[in-house]
């Protein structure tokens, strides 16, 4: 699995090139589909250490309630 930076370099550069129109109808539609699996993936990955942010919060407050 590529990293969150990387992931997210290449959904930008996918998007510039979709807005300026600088690949044609067949292109443009597997280039949405990438897209929209690198989407998927940030927001996954995001989710994921939201998670372990909370699990981490929990655990230090128990900790310092002792």
């Amino acid at each position: 699995m590529k990293n969150f930076e990387t992931e997210y370099k290449e959904l930008q550069t996918i998007v510039e090139k979709l807005e300026k129109g600088e690949v044609y109808l067949d292109a443009s539609i597997d280039q949405f589909k990438k897209g929209m699996e690198l989407l998927t993936s940030l927001r996954s990955q995001l989710k994921k250490v939201e998670n372990e942010l909370k699990e981490l919060d929990v655990k230090l407050t128990e900790d310092s309630e002792q």
